[in-house]
């Protein structure tokens, strides 16, 4: 999954406008991020690359670039 397609997943699931710069913005500074943001975009990530992610991992990230990071590798 390239960085494009991660932003319009993100975009289209959890209804968040994002843009590339944005991947580096601190979830502190997301309007209204939580927990659930991030289990919702776990289970869409999944779903889209096929692959069993680990939970605990997307919920200590600090970013969407960290978020990224994991899938990418």
């Amino acid at each position: 999954m390239n960085r494009s397609d991660f932003i319009a997943l993100v975009t289209e699931e959890l209804d968040l406008p994002l843009s590339d710069d944005d991947l580096t913005e601190d979830f502190d500074r997301v309007l209204s991020w939580d927990s659930m943001h991030a289990l919702r975009l776990a289970r869409a990530l999944e779903a889209e690359t096929g692959r069993r992610l680990r939970i605990a991992e997307i919920l200590s990230a600090r970013s969407l670039g960290e978020i990224y990071q994991q899938v990418a590798s």
